[in-house]
């Protein structure tokens, strides 16, 4: 074999995570032209990510819950399927109206990505798991590159709705070779209710099921989730479409867009190995991460037209701040839970995450549409993030918490978490 099993394994969630991201980002390339196809306002504009991350949100944790008892194999068939029909239900829409609804169940099968992929990557390295959750997270960014990249020129060819089309067939493939060719590690799969849970708990009626029970600072994780998430989205949503009113034209300013989420895929990778074997906690590094994507972002809205050279690097850092982070909060996630309940666990911080995505470029459209201008919103955003990346670092910096795995849930290994 070329590579051990849990490796491969990897590769094809890796590339199951690459598919669902261009699909689920491909709105961020196209937003200026189904803009203009559509004659929406920049609060409509904003809506759009706002249903497709609400309805996410919503599905998200029983998705995470439904994968606990199924394996992540049998819901990779399901989830993309969803998520590529309803991108070419979306491309058939004719009005406003009938590509909300399209989004609304985009949003759904958006939802089943992160709990499969997170599952998958759980039962393959029950270990240290940084590296291998973030080169898995590098996934997102790199389809939501290549949604920045690729989608533009294809919708000057083949119109939005064709590039949109194409995309959601695409990841239908995707999900039917990721059924085919994946395997659940042995001990991935929950026992349902009927014998012994798999954290040794008996079941009763009367008890809160193992999976619902609190956790130590899975609810800090999911506010750190909504936070990043929130500025992400705004960027991802929202820049090309400042450019565009600055004169740039639709294909250059993809490539900053692809230009920022390079250089996020590869932070995700390298903080992932990073924080890994750091004496410091991993949210000391999305408070790093924090500043330099907020203080970025700051500075590119101060900028007037600021040099072709100077915008790349200012893009590539808002990427290294503003869309490193999901590797590190993903895997605290994991670490909050026995990995036999690691599916609900990134289903409760994803759904975090994803209101965090709806309410930023949500309310980023409003500001824009009463303010008249991109600068105002974009000021104030990127200056509450390098301040919340102040708090969230010093946070990180001064407190460590270890979270000792049960040994009756993981016999084989105790995981120390870095969460706060």
């Amino acid at each position: 074999m070329l590579m051990s099993q849990n490796w491969s394994m990897l590769l094809v969630m890796f590339v199951l995570q690459i598919i669902a991201s261009l699909a689920n980002y491909s709105f961020s390339g196209l937003s200026s032209m189904i803009k203009t196809g559509l004659s929406l306002s920049d609060t409509q504009l904003g809506m759009i990510p706002g249903v497709i991350f609400t309805t996410g949100a919503i599905s998200t944790v029983l998705w995470g819950h439904w994968v606990d008892f199924s394996g992540a194999r049998r819901l990779a068939l399901i989830g993309p399927t969803v998520l590529g029909l309803a991108l070419v239900a979306a491309s058939f829409s004719d009005g406003f109206s009938a590509l909300l609804l399209a989004v609304a169940i985009w949003g759904i099968g958006n939802g089943s990505i992160m709990p499969i992929t997170n599952k998958a990557v759980a039962g393959w390295f029950p270990g240290g798991r940084g590296l291998a959750i973030g080169l898995k997270q590098s996934g997102v960014t790199l389809g939501a590159s290549l949604a920045a990249f690729i989608l533009p020129w294809a919708a000057l060819s083949w119109t939005w709705k064709g590039a949109l089309l194409g995309t959601g067939v695409l990841t239908v493939v995707v999900g039917l070779a990721t059924y085919a060719w994946y395997r659940d590690a042995a001990s991935a799969v929950s026992e349902p209710v009927g014998g012994q849970a798999s954290t040794g708990c008996p079941p009763a009626r009367a008890q809160i099921p193992p999976a619902f029970r609190p956790a130590p600072g899975l609810a800090t994780v999911g506010a750190l989730g909504f936070i990043f998430s929130a500025y992400q989205t705004i960027w991802n949503t929202f820049l090309i479409p400042i450019l565009e009113s600055g004169g740039t034209s639709v294909v250059a300013a993809g490539a900053l867009l692809g230009c920022a989420q390079i250089t996020g895929a590869t932070a995700r990778l390298v903080l992932g190995a990073w924080s890994d074997v750091a004496r410091v906690s991993r949210q000391t590094f999305l408070g790093v991460s924090g500043v330099v994507g907020g203080t970025a972002g700051l500075v590119f809205a101060l900028s007037t037209q600021p040099p072709l050279a100077l915008s790349y690097a200012l893009m590539c850092l808002v990427g290294l701040g503003a869309m490193s982070w999901a590797g590190l909060v993903l895997c605290m996630a994991t670490e909050a839970r026995e990995d036999a309940h690691v599916g609900y666990a990134s289903g409760v911080v994803t759904s975090s995450t994803l209101v965090g995505a709806a309410l930023g470029p949500l309310l980023f459209g409003w500001a824009a549409d009463f303010t008249a201008s991109y600068d105002l919103p974009l000021v104030v955003s990127s200056t509450a993030m390098a301040l919340l990346g102040l708090v969230i670092g010093f946070r990180g910096w001064r407190r460590r918490v270890v979270v000792t795995v049960p040994s009756s849930a993981v016999p084989s290994h105790t995981a120390t978490s870095h969460t706060p």
